[in-house]
């Protein structure tokens, strides 16, 4: 659940040493989520990732997640919608 989740930006590295380690030389935590790092796992054409990064771009930092589950704590719901009001069918258009 999301509002379990550690999310967290990746440290900055302390030395060339650490910038080029192929494995984590800080503590990762289970719940830990690196956000900045969702770029890397999208499995998008190069095209569609930059359209999809250009609109969502908030997706990749910490202020967001932080906001929805601070809206979860406090009772909030939250709908995701894949359009915007304005590009949904309405009522009238459901069979």
């Amino acid at each position: 659940m999301v509002s379990e989740c550690n999310f967290t930006k990746l440290p900055q590295p302390r030395s060339h040493y650490e910038e080029l380690s192929d494995e984590p030389w800080f503590a990762v935590n289970e719940r830990d989520i690196f956000p900045e790092e969702f770029q890397s796992f999208l499995g998008l054409q190069e095209d569609l990732r930059d359209l999809f990064v250009a609109q969502h771009s908030d997706l990749f930092g910490v202020d967001l997640w932080h906001q929805i589950q601070a809206r979860i704590s406090a009772g909030g719901i939250i709908d995701i919608f894949p359009y915007e009001q304005n590009r949904r069918l309405g009522i009238e258009h459901r069979a």
